[in-house]
């Protein structure tokens, strides 16, 4: 996990074709069926939940007999599995793993320091039963972290679990593999389908239902110990950038992370009024949907990211300003393609073939349906006569998207005036709401579900009076 950032990041990337005619050919469409054929082995599932806003995703894991639950990363960009340790003094939230408490715990008694783009931990290596979607993992590498940066304390987890290719320092296999060897799978194979507030991993398999159209299939680089492709070019719109780089695939990483040289390039072409403030790039948050596509050519496949998706949210002083969604690091070969690319995709990882694939996945926009937590009124006589009511709770929630298999993504609280003013007679109630958005929800619908609902209380308390 190259790059943890607390973003909200609302990212909707699009397939595109390059716009020249001889280097690209279309993906050749597979049909459902000469899929399902190859698919005749169970998919062990594991839900994913995003935390705040879509800028990270945390699986359930268990560890130890008895088994302890944690929340963890499940990361690409890395393969060690740590979680928090009950000796970490410093720690402030979260879940605390006790090895004493395991019947199958082995300690070495080793200390070891993992390095991440934000952060580091300092943990005591050991071994123990690892559960992960109802397959159990014997004799597992898990360290146990007693010095964690800062910056986790902020993160709703406790712990990241490695999918990378690498054996690590423990020199056991790695995590894929190890499922593998143990014949929890069938196949080294896993997909991944993210969502802005969720998500599944599909373990030993792909899930048909998760994505629709054709799987465009890359070789990834055998001298790599993580999923790394090569990119031949990239465009900004029909303009070619001269750059041809690796491409790690990095589920741990939010943004689209790239040298400096040619981010600094890229944001130069992009547009001249474009800021840089404290290290980090900002866009005229007007230019939104108006700036030209980044366009990869992957091994003869396109894939593309629009404005509307790498132009963020505003700056919290200058909020004429957007963050960009692209940032920067010291490689110079290197591109690092974090949820703001995956999660418009169902991304397939390949062990057995050595390639990674990657499908534009399904988008589900079902009739919405909203949660809510009613308010205590009380109704207080002005000089005027009116009744107002003042509301004793604090504001309602925000309502979720439950029947879309989305929640509101970037949605504030609804934040009521501290009062509404109710007409005896006509029984109405009128409300002011802060401002908001729906994510492949109407908007409107819901909001008058909202008053609906708020005017069925003020209404029995008008009853009772």
């Amino acid at each position: 996990m190259k790059f943890i950032l607390l973003l909200l990041v609302m990212i909707v990337p699009v397939i595109a074709y390059l716009p020249t005619k001889n280097s690209i050919r279309k993906i050749k469409l597979k049909t459902r069926s000469s899929l399902q054929k190859r698919q005749d082995f169970p998919i062990r599932r594991l839900k994913q939940t995003g935390y705040l806003h879509g800028s990270g995703y945390y699986g359930e894991v268990a560890v130890g007999e008895p088994p302890q639950t944690f929340h963890v990363v499940f990361d690409t960009g890395s393969s060690e599995f740590w979680v928090v340790s009950n000796h970490c003094l410093s720690c402030k939230r979260g879940h605390r793993y006790n090895s004493r408490l395991s019947k199958t715990y082995w300690e070495s008694k080793e200390s070891v320091r993992f390095r991440y783009g934000t952060g580091a931990i300092a943990a005591y290596r050991g071994q123990d039963t690892v559960m992960v979607a109802n397959m159990t993992l014997k004799n597992y590498p898990v360290s146990s972290a007693y010095e964690l940066s800062d910056v986790f304390d902020s993160l709703p987890i406790d712990g990241i679990l490695g999918l990378g290719q690498d054996s690590g320092r423990s020199g056991s296999p790695p995590f894929l593999e190890s499922l593998y060897e143990q014949k929890r799978i069938r196949q080294r194979i896993f997909g991944m389908y993210l969502q802005p507030f969720g998500g599944e991993i599909d373990f030993g398999g792909i899930d048909l239902n998760r994505f629709e159209g054709s799987i465009g299939y890359v070789p990834m680089l055998e001298s790599s110990k993580y999923f790394v492709v090569q990119m031949k070019e990239a465009y900004l719109g029909a303009i070619p950038l001269n750059m041809s780089r690796h491409l790690m695939i990095d589920t741990g990483s939010t943004l689209m992370v790239l040298p400096q040289n040619d981010i600094q390039a890229i944001h130069r072409s992009l547009d001249s009024s474009i800021t840089f403030l404290n290290g980090t790039f900002y866009i005229p948050c007007e230019l939104k949907g108006k700036l030209s596509d980044i366009i990869l050519d992957v091994h003869h496949h396109s894939l593309s990211i629009s404005s509307n998706d790498y132009i963020l949210f505003p700056h919290e002083t200058f909020t004429d300003l957007c963050l960009s969604g692209l940032s920067s690091h010291g490689r110079a070969d290197q591109w690092i393609l974090g949820d703001i690319f995956l999660k418009n995709y169902y991304t397939i990882f390949d062990l057995e073939n050595t390639r990674l694939g990657m499908a534009q996945r399904l988008t589900y926009r079902r009739r919405c349906s909203y949660n809510t937590r009613s308010n205590r009124v009380k109704a207080v006589k002005t000089p005027g006569g009116n009744l107002v009511y003042h509301y004793q709770k604090k504001p309602v929630k925000a309502p979720r998207c439950g029947d879309c298999g989305e929640a509101l993504a970037g949605i504030k609280a609804l934040r009521p005036r501290e009062f509404a003013t109710v007409s005896k007679t006509k029984k109405t109630v009128s409300r002011a709401y802060g401002g908001s958005r729906c994510a492949h929800c109407v908007r409107n619908r819901i909001v008058r579900a909202f008053l609906i609902e708020e005017q069925k209380i003020v209404k029995r308390v008008l009853k009772g009076q």
